[in-house]
């Protein structure tokens, strides 16, 4: 590398690796992309008046969003709590010190 050239390494950006074991399987969690960010945003405003039918199924959209090798029916057999840890899990972020600030409420 050159002495005079800047570089941006995006690599050290993306962070650790995320993965959930789940059926055997290790399933990587999947980084949002502004797109994800977005869908997931419409789920939960949909969530906001929804039945506990659709609260289920919205719940497992967004876990399917983070996690897109996992099917419905394999969520069905998981119990509640244990999809709110796993909806907690996937929600997490770090805090990245350069990013945005915090809107104003």
């Amino acid at each position: 590398m050159k002495k005079d050239q800047e570089t941006f390494d995006l690599d050290a950006l993306l962070g650790e690796r995320r993965v959930v074991r789940f059926g055997g399987r290790d399933l990587e969690v999947k980084e949002l992309t502004l797109g994800d960010a977005l869908q997931v945003q419409e789920i939960r405003r949909e969530l906001e008046s929804a039945g506990e039918e659709e609260l289920f199924s919205g719940m497992s959209r967004i876990i399917r969003v983070y996690l897109p090798g996992v099917t419905e029916e394999e969520l069905r057999a998981v119990p509640l709590k244990v999809l709110g840890r796993l909806h907690a899990f996937l929600a997490e972020r770090k805090e990245d010190p350069e990013g945005p600030p915090d809107r104003a409420q």
